[in-house]
């Protein structure tokens, strides 16, 4: 348990250290869109999802590692990233309406 917890602290860290270089830029330049309920609710659910990815241990798991921790800064450190895949969602939805 506590290297899991060890592990967590360390990639939060991390993380949070880019993700405020990053907010600095996108603040100053004011290039943030408005998220709506459900873009915030993507965002933050893929911000999750990448961080639980990234945290998972063992040989096999390492590329599933890199992936979850560059989901998670990408989401994370872009959240315009999620309006523009609700965007797509909503012009292309997966099932026709009726």
């Amino acid at each position: 348990m506590h290297g899991i917890f060890s592990n967590a602290t360390g990639l939060l860290g991390m993380v949070m250290g880019i993700w405020f270089v990053f907010w600095g830029y996108r603040r100053s330049l004011e290039l943030d869109v408005e998220l709506d309920r459900t873009m915030r609710a993507v965002r933050w659910s893929i911000v999750v999802v990448g961080f639980a990815a990234a945290l998972l241990q063992g040989p096999r798991f390492r590329v599933t590692r890199i992936v979850g921790g560059v989901i998670l800064l990408a989401f994370l450190c872009w959240p315009n990233l999620a309006h523009h895949i609700v965007g797509v969602w909503r012009r292309f939805p997966l099932r026709p309406k009726a």
